[in-house]
């Protein structure tokens, strides 16, 4: 079965594995499915290797959508970073993304509690300057690389603030 793990990230050096949520459809496509019916009638317009999938993953820059809508988005994206700054208003946005869509999906495999409760604990547990969600384990993990050479996996160094991004599009640098 796939998975979604939860990494802390200490920039230039490690990647760790912290947590690990089975079922990986409870992160991302949880996500991708309640944004795309929510905004295209269609829930799994994610699926579709054309413009309905484009659409969606344009939505993180449309400022006429909840702020929390497009941060849980931009959750899911490969190599996004949520720097330790940033922690508690990660947990804030998905527990306002909870209220909104839990009550809409309730039967399903839904670990954005669980992501939030983890933010937390690696807030108060570890050092980690930063964290990051590998959402789907049946490919490659975009936050680390393989170095032939040096027979070693390193960070990839496109790693990148999710928040800052954010808060570059509103105006809020």
């Amino acid at each position: 079965m796939s998975y979604t793990s939860f990494l802390l990230i200490y920039p230039k050096k490690e990647v760790i594995y912290y947590e690990e949520y089975k079922n990986a459809h409870g992160a991302a496509a949880f996500v991708w499915s309640a944004l795309c019916n929510k905004y295209f009638g269609d829930e799994f317009a994610w699926l579709h290797n054309d413009k309905k999938s484009q659409n969606l993953w344009d939505l993180w820059k449309d400022t006429t959508l909840p702020e929390y809508e497009r941060a849980v988005l931009m959750m899911t994206f490969d190599r996004m970073c949520i720097v330790k700054r940033d922690f508690q208003r990660a947990i804030d946005d998905i527990t306002k993304f909870q209220v909104e869509y839990l009550k809409i999906y309730p039967d399903r495999v839904n670990h954005w509690n669980d992501i939030a409760m983890t933010i937390a604990k690696a807030d108060f547990y570890t050092d980690a300057p930063a964290i990051g969600i590998y959402h789907m384990s049946v490919g490659d993990n975009p936050y680390t690389h393989w170095d032939d050479e040096k027979e070693c996996e390193i960070i990839n160094e496109h790693i990148w603030d999710m928040y800052a991004e954010l808060d570059e599009l509103n105006g809020n640098e």
